[in-house]
């Protein structure tokens, strides 16, 4: 069963909304003004499977620059703590060195 809110056989009003949302507001206006006419097309129109498609472009468009922030901060926080340990080792196998040149 589909979960969409259907007038008749227009297109759902909430899918043009949910797009306009994620727009920046100084151009949600025009983006009205250009989809009014989908809210009358059928359910099958080929307009319609374009907007879905903007739909997931719009919350990409959203969603992507918060998720490379944070992963760019993990990855931050890995390398972090393995230069971190990579020194210790380092320091450990001077340590090392040394005792074994001062036995010899």
């Amino acid at each position: 069963m589909k979960n969409k809110v259907l007038l008749g056989d227009s297109v759902e009003p909430d899918l043009i909304d949910r797009i306009a949302n994620a727009l920046p507001g100084n151009v949600r206006a025009d983006y009205y003004r250009e989809m009014v006419h989908c809210r009358s097309l059928p359910e099958n129109d080929e307009m319609l499977l374009i907007l879905r498609a903007m739909q997931f472009l719009a919350l990409l468009m959203r969603q992507v620059p918060a998720d490379v922030v944070a992963e760019r901060e993990r990855l931050e926080h890995l390398f972090t703590s393995a230069m971190q340990k990579v020194q210790e080792n380092l320091r450990s196998c001077m340590m090392y060195q040394k005792q074994l040149l001062s036995l010899a």
